[in-house]
């Protein structure tokens, strides 16, 4: 079955300068009427990823993901916020 943005689990990738801030949003809107489920993340900083973990809203799920590939695996969804297109190469 393909996955539709309801009830879609989301994942972000890059959660730095400007990644960070879309990444929230997304926490916050975890009531809108995609229902998003929950959010993975991944940034090749790890004190990124920690920064988000403290800001998580307690009745969000968080989870914190050792690669980009486990963004996939963990996600229906997945948003890229990188600095340039070299790094995904």
């Amino acid at each position: 079955m393909a996955a539709t943005l309801h009830r879609a689990r989301v994942g972000f990738v890059g959660v730095g300068f400007m990644g960070k801030g879309m990444a929230k949003n997304i926490m916050k809107k975890h009531n809108n009427p995609f229902q998003f489920t929950s959010l993975t993340v991944f940034d090749s900083q790890p004190q990124n990823t920690a920064d988000l973990a403290q800001s998580a809203v307690a009745a969000f799920p968080l989870h914190v993901a050792t690669s980009a590939a486990d963004v996939a695996k963990r996600s229906d969804v997945v948003c890229l916020s990188l600095p340039s297109e070299d790094i995904t190469r």
